[in-house]
C-alpha cells in the first residue's frame, strides 16, 4: 500500500495525472488523506456555497472517471473535513487521525524553570494570528508577564519580527539557538528548522500558544497542536476551532470532577430568563427541576438571567446539557458581576462552549470577585443567529477561589485573543496542574496518533473496501 497524508485537491489532481500515465500503479492500493477545507466558515454556512461544492464535485468526478482500474481509498485528517468531502457525493471519505512521529511522542520533556517558554511554533502566517501578535505582546508587557514569568519563543526572521513588534526595543527581541536562553522577552529561532531541532523546540516548550483564526481552523487539524499534546505540553488555543474541540472534553471531564467533589458544600440554582422571574413556578414545576429546554439565538438576542450571589461565594460553575448537537454550533456564555450599587466590578467574562454527548454537561468556571452581590449571565448562539436548544443551565456557587481551583485541565480555550493574557496568568498560577494533566492526556493521545495505529487502520480499510469509482 501507499499512504499520502495531508493532500490538497490540487495535489490530488497531480496524483491522478501520474497514475493515469503509469499503468503499473494499478497493482498498488493508494490511500489518500485530505487535509484542507472545501468550504469557508462552519457547517451552517455551507448551503450558501453550492457553486463551490458543484465545482469540486465535477473536478473529482472527472478525475476519478479516468482511474477505473485503480484502487483508491480516501481519508481526511478530521471528521469535520471528512464531512465536507462526503458532501461531494463522489465516494466515502473516512476520518483518520494524522500520525505523529515516534520521535516526538517518545521524547522526554525538559525540566521547566521560569521564565517559562511560551512557544509559537511553525511558520508565522496570517491565519495563525500573525497580525494580532503586536496587540497581544503589548498586553503581556502591560501585565508584566514577559521576561520575569514568561519568555516568548517564535520561529521566523528576527528583522521581520522586530518590524512587526515596534513597541519592543530591538535588544528585547533576539535571534538565538535552541540550547541558549537569552535574557530577552522574545527569542527567535529560524523557520524552517531541521527535524531534530524542531523536536527540541517542542520538547523545551513550557506552554504552547496557538492563537489561530478559528474560522480558518474550524475543521482543519494543526500539526503543531498534535505535536504539543503528544509531548504533554499544556496549550492555549482559540475557541470555535478544531483545536478547541481537542481540549473541550478533558476540560469538561475535569469540571465534572470539580462539581462532584464540591457540590456537597455548594449552593445550586437553575436558570430562569429575567423576563420570567415573576412567574408562578407552581404552574411549571418541571422548571424548578431544570428540565425545561432553553432555546437560544445569536448574540443580538441573548437569553439573560440575573442572580443574587450568596455571601462567601468565590467561584461559580455553570453547567448545561445539550438537547441537540449540530456541527458548527457553539454557545457563548457572558457573565457580568455587580456590587450592591449595581455597578460593574470587573470586565465581563466570556466562554464559548461546544456540544457534547447527550445528557453530558458542558461547563465553565467563573471566578467571583469580592463584593459581588449580583451576577448577570447572558447565553447565546456564539457564531450564528439560528435557534438552538440546550438544557436549562444550572449554576453552582462554590466557596473555593481561582487560586484554589484551576479553571481547566490539559489546556485552555480563549474566546478571543484578548483573553489570552488572563489564560496565561491562570496557567502560571496552576502550572504544575496543567503540566501533569497534559502529561496524563498524552498517553491516550499518542495511541490515537501512533503511526502503527494508522497502518492498522489502512490495512483494515484495504481488506474491507471495494474499488472506489468516480461519480460521473
Amino acid at each position: 500500500l501507499v499512504f499520502l497524508p495531508s493532500v490538497s485537491d490540487f495535489d490530488f489532481l497531480g496524483l491522478v495525472d501520474f497514475l493515469r500515465g503509469h499503468a503499473e500503479t494499478q497493482k498498488i492500493h493508494w490511500h489518500v488523506q485530505f487535509h484542507y477545507d472545501i468550504f469557508d466558515g462552519r457547517p451552517p454556512d455551507f448551503d450558501q456555497q453550492e457553486h463551490r461544492r458543484s465545482c469540486m464535485q465535477r473536478q473529482f468526478s472527472a478525475a476519478l472517471s479516468t482511474l477505473k482500474n485503480h484502487r483508491l481509498t480516501f481519508y481526511a485528517t478530521t471528521p469535520l473535513i471528512a464531512d465536507q468531502y462526503n458532501r461531494l457525493g463522489v465516494g466515502v471519505f473516512h476520518p483518520l487521525p494524522y500520525p505523529i512521529s515516534n520521535a516526538v511522542s517518545a521524547r522526554k520533556s525538559a525540566t521547566v524553570t521560569r521564565p517559562i517558554r511560551v512557544s509559537l511554533a511553525g511558520a508565522p502566517r496570517r491565519e495563525k494570528g500573525k497580525r494580532e501578535l503586536s496587540s497581544l505582546f503589548d498586553q503581556l508587557r502591560q501585565r508584566k508577564l514577559l521576561a520575569k514569568d514568561l519568555q516568548i519563543w517564535m520561529q521566523g526572521d528576527v528583522a521581520q519580527i522586530r518590524r512587526q513588534l515596534p513597541e519592543l526595543k530591538k535588544h528585547r527581541i533576539v535571534a538565538c539557538n535552541l540550547d541558549h536562553s537569552p535574557e530577552a522577552e522574545v527569542a527567535v529561532v529560524p523557520h524552517p528548522l531541521e527535524r531534530e531541532q524542531y523536536l527540541q523546540l517542542i520538547s523545551n516548550t513550557g506552554i504552547g500558544l496557538l492563537p489561530y483564526n478559528n474560522a480558518r481552523y474550524h475543521a482543519r487539524a494543526s500539526g503543531v497542536l498534535i505535536e504539543m499534546l503528544s509531548n504533554g505540553i499544556p496549550v492555549i488555543v482559540t475557541a470555535g476551532s478544531w483545536l478547541a474541540l481537542q481540549l473541550a472534553e478533558p476540560n469538561y471531564q475535569y469540571l465534572d470532577q470539580v462539581f462532584e467533589r464540591e457540590k456537597i458544600d455548594a449552593r445550586n440554582t437553575i436558570w430562569r430568563n429575567d423576563n420570567q422571574l415573576e412567574q408562578d413556578d407552581s404552574k411549571h414545576p418541571e422548571q424548578m427541576l431544570g428540565t425545561l429546554p432553553l432555546q437560544i439565538r445569536g448574540g443580538s438576542q441573548p437569553n439573560t438571567c440575573t442572580l443574587n450571589v450568596p455571601q462567601g461565594t468565590r467561584s461559580m460553575l455553570i453547567r448545561f446539557a445539550w438537547k441537540e448537537t449540530r456541527p458548527g454550533y457553539f454557545v457563548r456564555m457572558r457573565t457580568q458581576q455587580l456590587n450592591h450599587k449595581f455597578e460593574e466590578i470587573t470586565a465581563p467574562t466570556h466562554s464559548i462552549l461546544n456540544g457534547r454527548e447527550e445528557n453530558k454537561s458542558s461547563s465553565t468556571l467563573v471566578p467571583i470577585e469580592p463584593h459581588t452581590t449580583q451576577i448577570r449571565i447572558e447565553i447565546s448562539n456564539a457564531y450564528h443567529d439560528d435557534m438552538i436548544t440546550i438544557g436549562q443551565p444550572e449554576m453552582t456557587f462554590l466557596q473555593k477561589s481561582r487560586q484554589e481551583l484551576p479553571a481547566g485541565a490539559v489546556g485552555l480555550i480563549a474566546s478571543d485573543l484578548n483573553q489570552i493574557p488572563d489564560l496565561l496568568h491562570e496557567m502560571l498560577d496552576h502550572y504544575e496542574h496543567y503540566r501533569a494533566t497534559a502529561a496524563t492526556h498524552s498517553t491516550a493521545w499518542n495511541f490515537t496518533h501512533a503511526p502503527v495505529r494508522t497502518i492498522e487502520i489502512l490495512r483494515q480499510q484495504q481488506n474491507s473496501s471495494s474499488r472506489l469509482q468516480g461519480a460521473a
